[in-house]
């Protein structure tokens, strides 16, 4: 069980990464 939910948990951190990433791009493309 321990190992199933830090899997979950590491998907959902890496997600919200890409997420950053995108934001971050978007705002360097308009500030740019």
């Amino acid at each position: 069980m321990a190992q199933d939910t830090t899997a979950i948990e590491g998907k959902t951190l890496w997600r919200q990464v890409a997420v950053i990433n995108a934001l971050a791009a978007a705002l360097v493309k308009e500030s740019g």
